[in-house]
C-alpha cells in the first residue's frame, strides 16, 4: 500500500472515531468551518465587486 492511501485511511479513521467519541465537538468544529468558509467567500465577494 501506498504511503497516501494509509495516511488517507489513517484521517479517515480518526475523523470517524472523532465524531463517534466527541459529537458535540466534532459538530462545532463543522459549524465553525462552514462559518469560516462563508466569511472567506464573503470577502472575495467585496473585493471582486470593488474592481
Amino acid at each position: 500500500m501506498s504511503m497516501k492511501r494509509v495516511l488517507w485511511i489513517f484521517f479517515v479513521a480518526f475523523a470517524f472515531f472523532f465524531l463517534i467519541t466527541s459529537p458535540v465537538e466534532a459538530a462545532n468544529i463543522v459549524k465553525e468551518t462552514g462559518q469560516t468558509l462563508a466569511s472567506a467567500v464573503e470577502s472575495l465577494s467585496r473585493f471582486v465587486k470593488a474592481l
